[in-house]
């Protein structure tokens, strides 16, 4: 059962002391719809427009330094690992069906064995292209640092510590994906050796 509390919050942020309804007007010389900075308080002082000069509503912001091309290799790695999951799951369904006893027929069995065969060469892949990527941030590190004449131990420090991030994640996702493999691999023999 959900009540509504909306208008019990909106009664107590009218009563908080800085609410601009219980504030009393500014008047001070002429009204241009703008007034003095010292005199407006951080909730109704415009973020960008309280320290412009023209006061025309236009704002130019600087975005000198932007993050390194390297980030978005982040981006990729974790795409292709939920990529991997998916295929993964796909995977396990084909296992648990494949190892079941049945009176199929050898050419179902042959067609799920290659695709099961397909689907663990797409995964492999994939974690060789997420091993790949994780190498590149090397190379971009350096071409940074020919390019803008060297790099800060700062971002030196962070593309460290995104490579060891996306490895792990990547070598976890590995190790359970080689469990997967070893225990389907042990349940499909096993019938085969009684």
């Amino acid at each position: 059962m959900w009540r509504d509390r909306t208008n019990l919050f909106i009664s107590y942020r009218q009563s908080y002391s800085h609410h601009p309804a219980k504030r009393k007007p500014f008047y001070g010389g002429p009204n241009n719809g703008y007034a003095d900075n010292a005199a407006l308080s951080d909730e109704s002082r415009g973020l960008m427009s309280a320290y412009d000069d023209a006061n025309d509503g236009d704002a130019v912001i600087e975005m000198d330094v932007l993050p390194p091309r390297w980030l978005d290799i982040q981006d990729e790695v974790t795409e292709k690992l939920q990529d991997i999951a998916k295929q993964t799951k796909r995977l396990d369904q084909l296992h648990q069906k494949h190892v079941l006893p049945g009176f199929d027929d050898e050419d179902v069995k042959k067609r799920e064995e290659r695709e099961i065969e397909r689907l663990t060469q797409e995964i492999t892949r994939g974690y060789q292209s997420c091993q790949q990527a994780i190498k590149r941030i090397d190379s971009m590190l350096r071409e940074s640092a020919q390019r803008e004449g060297g790099t800060s131990k700062g971002e030196e420090t962070m593309a460290r510590n995104l490579k060891v991030s996306l490895a792990t994640r990547v070598g976890d996702s590995s190790a359970a994906f080689r469990k997967k493999q070893s225990a389907y691999l042990k349940s499909a023999s096993s019938p085969i050796e009684n």
